[in-house]
């Protein structure tokens, strides 16, 4: 089992030869914890919580507008199809055919142009928080798009440990579309082996879902953890995104606090944490406004919000 460190960051991505320059890591949702139910979890990717060892490559929002994603970026964008037309996908991406040169990321030797690594944790972690409501093993299914032979794996892990049956989680089959799928790769066979990608959640509570990079490229939509292990293969874009439970946990004393705008995110501190504006309900001013915050229980918060 390989384990790394689980620390946030959203600083800007580390260039090199590759002749990026002020590419942008998109900024996650640290107030989002989705909460399994009947053994069930599902989250949009775009929809994580924070991301770390972004230095070589990093995971990039892709929707219809965001023509500064670093290059190279070879493949078209597959958005229109994704659920909430909206993707997340491992970049730069120069490893596209068995022709490309392979340049491995090894334990204490990660080159600056490394593009695949059979050590998960080392690149490109991206997070997600999930309250679970009881222990066990829970599948792991993702829904990804491949058009080729080298954008087709990644890694998966819990609580900054991946375990063997969390590694190579591969595409073969449902090339140039979205596919759900939960495969192995294995050394009998390649193309993966169904029903051997799972996680042990260790305990009820609040855990943290890790997915890493195996090959740059990787493009990805959603994911999902269920404790069937002959869950059916979903169809489209599978069932509904789970819910949160980001406003208990942001306001757990029901008190009112005070609320700054937070950049062009669109995006309210609220002690310490962020809320999302179209989380929000309220009628003012544009020099001020007065928002409700409603929490789960129903209590609603009055506070005023600068613009």
């Amino acid at each position: 089992m390989f384990k790394v460190s689980c620390m946030a960051t959203m600083s800007s991505l580390v260039l090199s030869a590759i002749g990026m320059v002020n590419a942008q890591k998109p900024s996650g949702y640290p107030e989002k914890i989705f909460l399994e139910s009947n053994g069930l979890v599902v989250v949009e990717a775009e929809h994580y919580h924070s991301q770390t060892e972004t230095q070589v490559r990093a995971w990039y929002l892709v929707d219809e507008s965001n023509p500064n994603n670093p290059k190279p970026n070879p493949s078209t964008n597959h958005s229109a199809t994704a659920s909430g037309k909206a993707y997340m996908k491992i970049l730069p991406d120069t490893r596209v055919t068995h022709s490309d040169k392979l340049i491995k990321a090894m334990p204490g030797n990660i080159p600056s142009d490394a593009n695949f690594s059979d050590f998960p944790g080392l690149m490109a972690n991206l997070h997600y928080k999930v309250n679970f409501t009881k222990a066990g093993r829970y599948y792991v299914w993702a829904r990804a798009y491949s058009t080729g032979p080298e954008d087709n794996g990644v890694h998966v892990g819990i609580n900054g440990t991946f375990p063997k049956s969390g590694e190579r989680l591969q595409w073969c089959t449902g090339k140039d579309s979205w596919y759900w799928n939960s495969a192995q790769r294995t050394d009998a066979n390649h193309c993966g082996e169904d029903g051997k990608i799972w996680l042990d959640v260790p305990s009820a509570g609040i855990h943290t879902i890790t997915f890493t990079l195996r090959e740059d490229g990787f493009e990805m939509d959603r994911w999902l953890m269920t404790t069937e292990a002959k869950f059916a293969r979903p169809a489209g874009v599978g069932p509904a995104e789970s819910k949160t439970e980001a406003t208990t946990r942001l306001l757990p004393n029901k008190s009112i606090h005070p609320i700054l705008r937070s950049g062009p995110s669109q995006a309210y501190t609220v002690n310490g944490a962020l809320i999302p504006r179209n989380e929000m309900k309220g009628t003012g001013s544009r020099a001020s406004s007065l928002y409700l915050i409603r929490t789960p229980g129903g209590t609603e918060l009055k506070t005023t919000v600068a613009e």
